[in-house]
């Protein structure tokens, strides 16, 4: 069903989320933002304005004029290596996350028997992750998506149709060097859970049961 705007945009440092992207396809048709930190200088507002006002078709159109100004003005900066900005189809997220908890329920399947544990937590931790994460910077806990399900890939059934429809669903990306290969939305992963009440929260957000099933197993390291 069709939200009530064609298009959200966060102008803000890591809101390319897919939890974020599942609570804002309720209220619209695309998203767009960032996997990663944004430039200080943020958005080029004018690309947008020019965008809105020459007869874009939809809000993926103007979405994409985004990425291209924000790519266009990180260069001007010096900054296009960090660069990198996505536009989300959110009318097409539903077949992807369905699709995404049953591959989710083989990879929980597969670290449930003997070593799978090992094998998801070395194939997370090859994924692009973003914003830090490690000690000096502390951790965001997010990793590139589509990264994750490549690679996981051989412990489901269901793993190349899922990174198919998150393609689907990625109307435009834009990255520079440093995130080259991302493709275009993140997800909570515990690199480093930091407090007791981290997984609390990510809980109430999770967009796969079987997913906060497998977060919480790599967190703490056990399959019992």
């Amino acid at each position: 069903m069709a939200g009530s705007f064609e298009l959200i945009g966060s102008d803000a440092c890591l809101m390319g989320t897919v939890e974020f992207a599942n609570i804002l396809a309720t209220y619209g048709n695309y998203m767009v933002a960032s996997q990663d930190l944004e430039s200080g200088y943020g958005w080029d507002y004018t690309s947008f304005a020019e965008a809105v006002n020459g007869g874009a078709e939809n809000g993926g159109q103007v979405g994409e004029s985004i990425c291209r100004g924000y790519y266009e003005s990180c260069t001007k900066s010096g900054e296009e290596k960090e660069a990198t900005l996505s536009v989300i189809d959110l009318t097409k997220l539903d077949r992807f996350l369905v699709a995404f908890n049953e591959h989710c329920k083989d990879v929980y399947s597969h670290i449930c028997e003997g070593n799978g544990l090992t094998d998801v937590i070395i194939a997370a931790k090859s994924a692009l992750n973003f914003g830090g994460n490690n000690r000096s910077e502390g951790y965001t806990n997010m990793v590139d998506l589509y990264g994750f399900i490549l690679g996981t890939l051989q412990f489901s059934e269901n793993g190349e149709e899922t990174a198919e429809l998150l393609e689907d669903c990625v109307y435009y990306v834009r990255n520079g060097e440093r995130s080259f290969g991302a493709g275009g939305l993140n997800v909570y992963y515990p690199l480093s859970v930091q407090g007791s009440r981290e997984l609390e929260s990510f809980r109430e957000i999770c967009v796969s049961p079987y997913y906060i099933s497998i977060a919480d197993i790599c967190a703490f390291g056990s399959s019992e």
